[in-house]
């Protein structure tokens, strides 16, 4: 199955569903946030009319930090382009 084909069937998989939940695995890192918050705001911007979650594993103390100022900055910017 060829990359453009595969694509296609994400895409059209995401179609079918109102909701879609974006799940991270256990003992996230700061690459698994970051792409789940990534991929979050890409299916946004894509999909404004679908209802997007991302959840899993409780964040490690560490990244905590991390977690809370990608939320504020993700939110802060989205509302600016809103208006």
């Amino acid at each position: 199955m060829s990359d453009k084909t595969k694509l296609k069937e994400i895409l059209n998989k995401i179609k079918e569903y109102e909701t879609i939940i974006i799940h991270r695995h256990v003992r996230p890192d700061g690459d698994c946030i970051g792409t789940q918050m990534g991929l979050k705001e890409i299916l946004k911007a894509s999909f404004p009319e679908k209802r997007i979650l991302v959840v899993g594993d409780e964040i490690p103390e560490y990244l905590s930090d991390l977690w809370c100022r990608a939320r504020w900055w993700l939110d802060w910017s989205w509302s600016l382009e809103k208006g």
